[in-house]
Formats: C-alpha cells, structure tokens, sequence
C-alpha cells in the first residue's frame, strides 16, 4: 500500500500553523513520491489513484512494480530475536 501523508495534531492549532503544517506534508508526499517513482515502476493509473487515497497492491503486483522482490513464506533468519508488539 502507499498512501499519502496524514497530520493529527495533539493540541488546538491556529490556521496560520495549519497552512504550515499541509505545506510541510505535500512537501514530504512530493519527496516520498520521487523516491518511490525512481526505485519502482508503479503503473500511471496506480499514480493517478493515490493522489485521491490510499493504493493497495497484492503480492504478484508488488513484484511486478518492482515493490518486492519474490513472494516468500516469512521465516525467522537464524540466530535472530523476534518482538511481538
């Protein structure tokens, strides 16, 4: 899935801090994005849908974009921990 960035303000904000703050996020979802579209090959049509919402993808296609690089069954590498939060 990408989605786009989200806000959620712990304390009442003015409309000057709130301009500020989707300023600061649509600079970050323009970087997030280039770095995405520079390392996948996500299909336009995908593209055109995240800029309305969320994008979701299944294992063959987050391969076939270049998301993933095989579809595994997950195991825990040897000799590692693994945290249940």
């Amino acid at each position: 899935m990408i989605h786009k960035s989200t806000l959620s303000p712990r304390e009442p904000m003015t409309a000057t801090k709130m301009r500020a703050s989707a300023d600061y996020i649509e600079g970050e979802d323009a970087r997030v994005e280039a770095i995405i579209r520079s390392h996948t090959n996500i299909p336009a049509s995908s593209w055109s849908q995240h800029a309305l919402g969320d994008v979701f993808f299944d294992a063959q296609e987050a391969v076939d974009f270049g998301i993933a690089e095989a579809i595994r069954e997950f195991e825990v590498p040897p000799g590692a921990q693994m945290f249940q939060v």
